[in-house]
């Protein structure tokens, strides 16, 4: 890429040099080898950079688009799963769920039924907010 670079320059300063010192019929031969020879750089350094990249393209794709969940198979009753999302790592409350969500899904009626749950819900039973119930968990498990 440095290589690709420094090369270029040296040319645009050839290129600055030639103007300069060589009569307009000469120089306007010489400008159209540049251009070419710019054109030629850039487009080697964009095939090679495509080559580079090519390889994580179709992993990158297949990781973000196609993702293959199989559930438990069941003949024609309702799926109910209850979807949470939680900060994690550095995050100020790793154990707290952000995101609460029930799915239903209706194998006969091919439907599915997303309710989201606030996260900020008062559970008289633990005395708490609902997003607290999964730390709560998490710490009766390990303890």
């Amino acid at each position: 890429m440095l290589k690709g670079i420094c090369s270029l320059l040296f040319v645009l300063f050839i290129f600055n040099y030639i103007s300069i010192t060589m009569p307009t019929k000469k120089q306007k031969a010489i400008k159209k080898r540049v251009y070419l020879a710019i054109l030629i750089i850039f487009i080697g350094l964009g095939i090679f950079f495509f080559l580079k990249i090519s390889a994580y393209i179709k992993p990158l794709f297949e990781l973000t688009f196609e993702k293959k969940i199989e559930l438990k198979k069941v003949e024609k009753q309702r799926i109910n799963m209850l979807l949470l999302g939680i900060g994690g790592g550095a995050h100020d409350g790793p154990m707290l769920t952000d995101t609460i969500m029930f799915a239903s899904i209706d194998p006969v009626k091919l439907s599915v039924t997303l309710v989201s749950i606030p996260r900020d819900l008062w559970i008289e039973a633990v005395s708490d907010k609902v997003n607290k119930i999964y730390a709560f968990s998490e710490v009766k498990e390990r303890g």
